[in-house]
């Protein structure tokens, strides 16, 4: 249990010190609180696994976007997101929900 909180924790801090915005890093940490939640409700370790993944690949799209800038990320559809990244369409709901944070 205490291994996916500290490669949270580790995670939350790495990318939190590149977004620009105070409010931005105020929301990753309540998402970070519903991560932990998550995770301590999976039942076993591979879910663990494949939650933090996830989350790793969350926190690297919201780290790009926060260097792209707000004005560039919220005048941008996600569409023209994921191109501008150079990610799968796949990823299409989890640009819109790091644009979201991004935006707000």
């Amino acid at each position: 249990k205490q291994w996916y909180q500290r490669r949270v924790r580790d995670i939350t801090n790495s990318h939190s010190r590149s977004l620009n915005s105070r409010s931005l890093n105020m929301r990753c940490i309540f998402f970070v609180a519903a991560i932990l939640a998550t995770c301590s409700a999976a039942g076993s370790l591979q879910d663990q696994e494949a939650l933090l993944g996830y989350f790793d690949t969350f926190f690297e799209i919201l780290r790009k976007l926060g260097q792209l800038g707000k004005e560039t990320v919220c005048g941008t559809t996600m569409e023209e997101l994921v191109q501008m990244l150079g990610l799968p369409d796949t990823l299409l709901s989890m640009v819109g929900r790091a644009r979201d944070l991004v935006c707000a």
